[in-house]
């Protein structure tokens, strides 16, 4: 009788042991849908960090499990830069001269940047709640017109810059936390580089959301 006790006892044990070292381990096969949304920065070139302000940012997209903790997927992530113009008219006003302050006028565009992006996703796998990873992508970024104009009576300063579409790189990193076995909290930051005419353009993302495996 004590060694059939002793049997279960031990098969028990090691059901309730294996099952947590399972479920460490990333299900190859997986797709994961994600949707995020955040904060963009401008970084370059200038004018466009200078005369930009930091805009609103939304992705969605899906990866598949390759292997253990490779994934391969894409994603789209649209941003819309708003023109500065208080920045730009007190810099008008500065430069105004003899024209009335309150005769100065701005103008400007919305930039838009919509990024069609190639991804492949690494995971570490630590223990503990937190787990990190690492992204790198590859794509298109397309940029709609970058215009702005200042009116200084009888002056009239303008600048433009025409919509483009030009290859791009995504580098970033992040965490997540497992809500569920198949849910979970994500926190990103991304890098992108796009090779547009004259300086090129590059801005900084870090958003937040939640993905859904099966």
């Amino acid at each position: 009788m004590l060694p059939a006790i002793r049997r279960c006892l031990l098969t028990v044990l090691m059901a309730c042991t294996a099952a947590p070292a399972g479920a460490q381990k990333p299900a190859e096969g997986r797709t994961t849908f994600f949707a995020h949304a955040g904060i963009a920065w401008p970084s370059s070139p200038k004018d466009f960090s200078d005369l930009w302000r930091p805009a609103p940012s939304f992705d969605l997209g899906a990866h598949f499990e390759v292997a253990p903790n490779v994934g391969l997927g894409g994603y789209v992530t649209f941003s819309a830069f708003s023109l500065d113009r208080s920045r730009l008219r007190e810099e008008a006003r500065d430069l105004s001269g003899g024209t009335d302050p309150e005769r100065i006028t701005v103008d400007g565009t919305t930039v838009r940047a919509l990024a069609l992006m190639a991804q492949t996703r690494f995971q570490f796998e630590l223990r503990g709640d937190l787990q990190p990873y690492f992204l790198f992508g590859a794509g298109v970024l397309y940029l709609t017109r970058r215009r702005f104009s200042i009116t200084r009576p009888p002056f009239i300063e303008s600048f433009t810059r025409a919509a483009q579409t030009a290859p791009a790189v995504d580098v970033g990193g992040g965490f997540y936390i497992a809500l569920s076995p198949r849910l979970r909290l994500l926190f990103e930051g991304h890098f992108f580089a796009a090779n547009t005419r004259n300086e090129g353009t590059r801005y900084f993302t870090v958003v937040t959301g939640l993905s859904l495996s099966r």
